[in-house]
């Protein structure tokens, strides 16, 4: 514990002490829960700040000024802190496995440990060269007469795939061994990257890099810098369109045979690779639904992309990502490139710190095993708390659909229909994530050091394989009981999907939940209700997108609407870069956050009125109830990032910074002024529904 918190404890207890004595009618929160988050509170909020000019400097002030980014992240926020007590819980578990579940993980953390002992970085790379010489090698440090792309044995993507999945000792049906390799090809490396003007000479080198690091000792290849500028145009060609497919997802009719899905498969494969989340929102079989046959095009445009593209670029592209993921995993001088290139990326001055590094690669392959420790260890509540936020919120998400002006009786009904059909996947299982199934799922892998790398890509597949199978399965309401239906609750995310009209949210996400008294459970309305709000809020999407197609009357209301948040944003500017926020990308996010909040506030106000107990104070913090909604939910966004990874957020991400997200929810929120009694407070509201 930090000095400060430990001197904010002692002020609070002293001033409970005082409070006792100065008048014995107030009612002072005193549970350990209670103390903490005042403690908390008070080491965040800067008190000096006027909370009407800037929030988020109020309610963020002294983090941001006391916390220093350590040389091994780029970042330091309120969210990752709680998923770093998660990593130090679980650490502390597998350090004396007494299950089965136990054991798998302790033995990939110490196989991890082993491989990243700078000792074995031969091995690793020996281990690389085998594994691309087997798969026939890698075009880029071969000439052409020994790759050769028109030769008698062509090179099929398909093919190569299949025997990669052998390779490793894995053999499904057809259809997932296509589609769900490509899910475990999933790189940590942030495919922006191959565009951005700042990063691809920084990206080129890396890969360059690497080519020379596994040619053969004998020969004096030359790396043919074309052939890796041809691989990156491929890559910003495939983010162009899949950027539009993530915008017309919820156009897309996701109930195709597996036939025909097959028969598509060569088009949609290289988008399972790139964004798998959203892949669920596609379909080969397309049904025409806008004038412009835009979804049509997207596809179309694939294909044209796929067939127009040599298949030397793509093998050069499939390869790179094995040795992307596989090089980084291990001692050896591909994982210092990457580390290399990713500090001119994020700004990270050092690599993470071994331990956990290993604890993150068991929760990344191993993302139900470590679910389950996790969870089984939650408060008892835990779960119940959440699901009574998730009601309150969805109560007061009806309450808007059925009384907002901007939607014609027809939309209301559909969106109606959408919410209560929901099905809610949040955080775990009621009865928990099953230990026997998850170490029968398990049971193939055999974690042995020497054959580490071998062993991440079978757990790759694995996990793809669920993912997929789980992905095109029908959604029933009975998927509140599959474990399988579930984000691994060690992850930080949380969607909303259209097309089975599920809501996601990770165990790990929701750790701020305040248990141990009810009467200070309001507080639960500005973290946990707000991220259930905001991702509920997306079921609005398929609706906007569809926005050209309303009535004129409530379309040209919803596109002024929707503008006036675009422009709002686009005068923002980040005080440490300069860079000018993109009102028009982040819109959609935006009026995620702007709906979330006011369904999150809402439902806060529902409880506080339906609560019957005693009003209970926070001891040393100076606000009313409704304030304390505020400074909690606005806290649950400070952080402290390198203006590398601002920069790069601010070019690529989807969401506003979070300064802004703060900003721009309270300016936005007649709430926020009444409650901090704001006059001035943004006269100009944007207001969405």
């Amino acid at each position: 514990m930090k000095l400060e918190s430990l001197a904010n404890i002692v002020i609070i207890f002293v001033s409970y002490l005082c409070v006792n004595h100065v008048n014995a009618k107030e009612d002072f929160c005193t549970s350990t829960e209670c103390i903490h988050a005042s403690a908390l509170m008070l080491e965040r909020i800067n008190i000096d700040a006027n909370p009407c000019e800037n929030f988020y400097d109020f309610a963020c002030g002294s983090f941001i000024d006391d916390t220093l980014v350590p040389d091994e992240l780029y970042t330091v926020s309120v969210t990752g802190q709680y998923k770093d007590k998660v990593d130090q819980q679980l650490y502390s578990f597998i350090q004396q496995p007494n299950g089965e579940l136990e054991r798998l993980m302790y033995e990939l953390h110490e196989a991890c440990m082993e491989r990243n002992d700078l000792h074995t970085e031969d091995d690793g790379v020996k281990e690389l060269k085998e594994m691309i010489e087997k798969l026939g090698g890698w075009p880029l440090i071969m000439n052409e007469t020994e790759w050769n792309e028109n030769d008698d044995t062509k090179w099929s993507l398909s093919e190569k795939i299949q025997e990669i999945r052998v390779m490793f000792g894995h053999r499904t049906d057809k259809i997932i061994d296509i589609t769900s390799f490509i899910l475990l090809l999933q790189s940590d490396t942030d495919n922006s990257v191959s565009y951005s003007s700042s990063h691809r000479r920084p990206y080129k080198d890396y890969i360059s890099q690497t080519a020379y690091t596994l040619s053969p000792v004998d020969q004096n290849i030359h790396v043919n810098k074309s052939e890796i500028d041809d691989m990156l145009d491929f890559e910003y060609k495939l983010n162009k369109l899949n950027y539009r497919l993530r915008r017309l997802s919820s156009k897309f009719d996701l109930k195709a045979q597996s036939k025909d899905f097959v028969e598509n498969l060569f088009a949609l494969q290289w988008f399972e690779y790139f964004h798998p989340s959203q892949l669920r929102d596609v379909t080969a079989e397309i049904k025409e639904i806008d004038s412009d046959n835009e979804s049509i095009n997207v596809f179309d445009e694939m294909r044209d992309l796929l067939s127009s593209t040599s298949i030397r670029t793509q093998a050069n592209f499939l390869i790179w990502r094995l040795l992307d993921y596989a090089g980084s995993q291990i001692a050896g001088p591909i994982k210092i490139f990457k580390f290399q290139f990713e500090r001119k990326v994020n700004g990270r001055m050092d690599m993470e710190q071994l331990w956990k590094h290993c604890i993150d690669v068991v929760q990344h392959e191993l993302p139900y095993a470590s679910g389950a420790i996790i969870t089984k260890n939650l408060p008892n509540d835990f779960k119940s708390s959440i699901n009574e936020i998730y009601i309150r919120v969805k109560e007061e998400f009806a309450q808007l659909i059925a009384k907002t002006a901007l939607l014609d009786d027809t939309e209301r009904e559909k969106l109606k229909s959408k919410l209560q059909t929901l099905i809610p996947l949040i955080s775990h299982p009621t009865a928990g994530f099953n230990q026997s199934e998850i170490v029968e799922f398990y049971n193939e892998i055999k974690i042995n050091s020497k054959h580490y790398i071998t062993n991440l890509i079978q757990l790759r597949i694995i996990d793809a394989d669920n993912k997929f199978k789980q992905t095109y399965a029908t959604a029933s309401v009975n998927d509140v009981e599959n474990w399988k239906k579930y984000l691994p609750p060690t992850s930080l995310a949380a969607f909303y999907s259209d097309s089975d009209n599920t809501l996601r949210i990770s165990t790990s996400v929701l750790m701020q939940i305040i248990n141990s008294d009810n009467s200070m459970k309001f507080l639960n309305y500005g973290t946990t209700g707000f991220i259930i709000a905001h991702e509920i809020s997306h079921i609005v999407n398929q609706f906007i997108n569809q926005a050209n197609t309303w009535p004129e009357k409530y379309r040209n209301e919803f596109m002024a609407r929707k503008q006036c948040l675009i422009e709002q944003y686009n005068v923002y500017q980040d005080p440490e870069t300069l860079k000018m926020l993109d009102g028009k990308r982040l819109v959609s996010e935006n009026i995620a956050d702007l709906t979330g909040i006011r369904l999150a506030y809402g439902a806060y106000d529902r409880w506080n009125r339906e609560f019957n107990g005693t009003r209970r104070k926070l001891i040393g913090v100076d606000f009313t109830q409704n304030q304390l909604f505020w400074i909690h939910t606005a806290q649950k966004f400070c952080s402290v990032t390198r203006e590398e990874e601002i920069k790069r957020k601010i070019d690529n991400d989807f969401k506003a910074t979070d300064r802004y997200r703060v900003i721009g929810m309270v300016q936005n929120s007649e709430n926020f002024a009444t409650d901090f009694k704001c006059a001035m407070n943004h006269v100009k509201k944007c207001v969405i529904w």
